[in-house]
């Protein structure tokens, strides 16, 4: 291997881990959530506003439905949102954010541990949340295996010798 190859590889490397240290407190933040909110205390809360924003660009649009609440846990107030919806159609979009009317009194479930982190709607482990996991992973690893061996093989010197078939049919 060529030193621009290895330079190439370990660029590759940690280019890829440090995607991994970027992703991974976000993963575990959501894995924690998904997993234990239905289990997570309640306390009453205030709509503070909800919305639907259009994400999009060139390959169409999605629609991102969101509500933002307030609410007290041991005389403490916290501020929170929550994604309700990620969708492709906006009247799902809007049909998910119908019901958290601005001043709208609403039942929160807060983590106990940390109260700071609420949501109005356990979702448990949809299979959205599992698959953007599944292709972050694999993002992870397409840089840090796939491409630097990808690399590692091209420059190699050795070159499958292929023979054809001497009989013939």
């Amino acid at each position: 291997m060529t030193k621009q190859q290895k330079i190439a590889s370990a660029i590759c490397i940690a280019y890829g881990v440090t995607l991994g240290i970027w992703i991974k407190p976000s993963m575990w933040s959501e894995l924690r959530v998904a997993v234990s909110s239905a289990g997570w205390p309640t306390t009453q809360g205030t709509v503070i506003e909800h919305r639907v924003m259009r994400v999009g660009g060139r390959f169409g649009s999605t629609y991102l439905a969101t509500a933002e609440f307030v609410y007290e846990v041991a005389g403490n107030q916290y501020e929170s949102s929550q994604l309700l919806c990620h969708c492709l159609d906006p009247q799902v979009a809007q049909k998910s954010v119908t019901e958290y009317t601005k001043g709208k009194t609403i039942v929160v479930l807060y983590d106990p541990r940390q109260p700071s982190i609420a949501v109005l709607e356990s979702r448990g482990l949809a299979l959205v949340t599992l698959t953007k996991w599944v292709l972050e992973l694999a993002l992870i690893g397409v840089f840090v295996l796939v491409f630097p061996i990808t690399i590692w093989a091209l420059g190699s010197n050795k070159r499958l010798q292929v023979t054809p078939p001497s009989g013939r049919l």
